[in-house]
């Protein structure tokens, strides 16, 4: 249950950081904050998290950016 929930948080966090406005200049460095919390909660609980959860965060993000799926 906590781990569910620091998982949780730390996704939201991750789609926070990507909504930031930042420079212009600076928009290439910008990482992919969800595909990077996704890749380390996946590899510490592979048998928790997986391949759906990674879709439903993506599609999450892709409707927060406002972006094409």
């Amino acid at each position: 249950m906590k781990a569910d929930l620091l998982m949780l948080a730390t996704v939201l966090l991750a789609m926070l950081l990507s909504i930031i406005d930042m420079p212009s200049w600076s928009l290439w460095a910008r990482p992919e904050w969800v595909l990077l919390v996704l890749f380390y909660w996946v590899m510490a609980f592979p048998e928790r998290y997986g391949i759906f959860t990674a879709a439903f965060f993506g599609l999450l993000q892709d409707s927060l950016t406002a972006s094409m799926f």
